[in-house]
C-alpha cells in the first residue's frame, strides 16, 4: 500500500470536514449570527468609555475569538479542497494502474 492510500481514510475525513464547513458557512443563520456578534462587540466598543481598558481589551479578544473561529473553518476549506485534489489523484493512479495489468 502506497503513502497516499494510507492516508485516504484521512482524507476522505478532511473532504467530509470541508463540506460541513461550507455548509456552516454559507447557511445565512450563521453567518448573521457572526456578523451581529462582530457588530456588538464594535458597537459597545465604540460606546465604552476611554478609561475602561479592561472591557475595551475584553471586547477586542472577543472579536479575536470570533475571527479565529471563522478562520478554523475556512482553514478546514482549504484542507478539504487539498484533500479532493489527492483523491481525485490517487483515484487516476489506480485507474491507470488498471488498465496496464488488463493489458
Amino acid at each position: 500500500m502506497s503513502a497516499a492510500e494510507d492516508q485516504e481514510p484521512q482524507l476522505r475525513q478532511e473532504r467530509d470536514r470541508a463540506h460541513r464547513a461550507e455548509r456552516m458557512l454559507s447557511d445565512e443563520l450563521f453567518t448573521d449570527a457572526i456578523a451581529s456578534i462582530k457588530g456588538w462587540c464594535h458597537e459597545q466598543w465604540e460606546n465604552s468609555p476611554m478609561e475602561d481598558v479592561k472591557g475595551r481589551e475584553n471586547l477586542r479578544l472577543m472579536i479575536g475569538v470570533v475571527n479565529r473561529f471563522e478562520t478554523i473553518f475556512a482553514t478546514h476549506l482549504t484542507t478539504g479542497k487539498l484533500a479532493v485534489k489527492q483523491l481525485s489523484d490517487l483515484e487516476e493512479k489506480r485507474k491507470r494502474f488498471r488498465l496496464l495489468r488488463s493489458r
